[in-house]
This record gives C-alpha cells, sequence and structure tokens, in this order.
C-alpha cells in the first residue's frame, strides 16, 4: 500500500510540473536539476525547452523495481508470497504522431526475491526467482511535457522451486503484462518515469512439491521509476 500510494503522489508531482511548472523547476528543486559530475550521470541536468516537444528516438534506461509475487495452483500453499528489488535494463523506440506517443520496448532484470516455504510445509522449502523480462508496446497522449501512457505484451520469469526432501526445479513461465505510466519531459536527453505493471505467468508442474500438487502459477506487481536517456 505505501509503494501504491508512493505512486500516486510521484505521478501527481509530474502532473504538477508538467502544468504549473511546464518550463522551470520550483526553486527548491533547481539544485537538483543541475548537479556537477558525476551526480549528473545520475540525476541529468534539467533544462528548459520551446514546444512543440519530441518524444521520438531510441531511449534506454536502467531499472531498478520494487516487486511483489503470488503464488496460484495446487501447489501454491506450499510458498509464502514475497517481495524484493529487481535490477537490469529497458531499451525502446518511440514514435510520434502530433501528441500520439508509440513504440516497442524491451526489458530484463535480475530478481533478488528469495521466498520461504509456508509454516509446517516440505523441509526447507524456498521459492526463487531471478531473470525476470518482459517484450511489450506503449501507447500514450503527450500533454505539453508530461505523456500518460498505457503499456502491455508478453512477459516471462524463471522460478525455481526447492525443498530439503526433492531437490531443486526450475522452469520460466511465461505470461502476460499490462500497466500504465507517466513520464516528464527533462530535457532535450532525458525523461523521468514512473510505471506500475501487473505481470501474471500461467501454471507449471514443479516435481519438487508432492504429486497432484506440482502445479505452481505466479503473479507480480512491478512498481518503477527513474530517469530515461533519449538518443
Amino acid at each position: 500500500m505505501k509503494m501504491k500510494i508512493a505512486m500516486v503522489l510521484a505521478v501527481a508531482a509530474l502532473g504538477w510540473s508538467g502544468t504549473a511548472g511546464a518550463q522551470s523547476l520550483p526553486d527548491a528543486l533547481r539544485p537538483i536539476g543541475n548537479l556537477p559530475m558525476p551526480l549528473s550521470l545520475i540525476i541529468p541536468h534539467y533544462s528548459e525547452l520551446a514546444a512543440p516537444y519530441d518524444w521520438s528516438g531510441f531511449w534506454a534506461k536502467p531499472i531498478l523495481t520494487y516487486q511483489t509475487m503470488s503464488f496460484s495452483g495446487r501447489g501454491s500453499h506450499y510458498l509464502k508470497d514475497d517481495d524484493g528489488v529487481t535490477l537490469g535494463a529497458e531499451a525502446g523506440y518511440n514514435f510520434q504522431m502530433g501528441n500520439i506517443v508509440f513504440g516497442p520496448t524491451a526489458d530484463l532484470s535480475y530478481s533478488f526475491m528469495d521466498g520461504k516455504g509456508t509454516p509446517g510445509a516440505l523441509p526447507r522449502t524456498r521459492s526463487n526467482v531471478d531473470m525476470v523480462g518482459s517484450v511489450r508496446g506503449r501507447l500514450g497522449y503527450a500533454f505539453d511535457r508530461i505523456l500518460i501512457y498505457g503499456t502491455g505484451g508478453y512477459a516471462f520469469a524463471n522460478l525455481e522451486i526447492k525443498n530439503a526432501v526433492a531437490g531443486s526445479d526450475s522452469a520460466t513461465l511465461s505470461g502476460w503484462t499490462a500497466g500504465l505510466g507517466a513520464e516528464y519531459l527533462w530535457g532535450e536527453h532525458a525523461t523521468l518515469r514512473v510505471e506500475y505493471r501487473r505481470s501474471e505467468f500461467s501454471e507449471h508442474n514443479f516435481q519438487t512439491l508432492p504429486p497432484g500438487q506440482t502445479k505452481v502459477g505466479a503473479g507480480l506487481n512491478i512498481f518503477s521509476g527513474g530517469f530515461v536517456y533519449k538518443f
């Protein structure tokens, strides 16, 4: 819930920046938009831009997300829901037709989620998710320096389930992902983005679980934000 509130506040802040502060940062934030090297590699220099605003071209961003994972299927009662962070990279291309912005995007991350089994379950049962990623499309509408968009497509996650009785079994789960985001045109070569996505993965048989209870699926809530670098 705290993460959802933070996302709402971030989107609201972006919306304010795109209207009341379309060309200038508030005085309190001006030092953040003009940091010296090497800090400017983390927070790019803010720049005032003249309309019309250009969203087109290649872009890339580092990924730092917070994710929560829940399980489904007959074997899910052996596993506890989990949360954690992921690190990775995302890239894509924007096409622009007037105020409409659209294009493909792909991402790949390493996850640090390492969940435990439920009390009384098989001895030392654990779940581990390492690689997660997606291939999606984005479609949005630009209001001056603000872009509001939706995104959706194919998603995958590598899930391992292990315990002290049967060892380890892993599989790459496939599914879908969809979400919403907001982006602020920070400068000629940078934007600031916040995004929420939901991913659902189909069930798979894990042989480390008891017969008749081997099927496990998963769902992810993905909260992300950060600077995007345009080329």
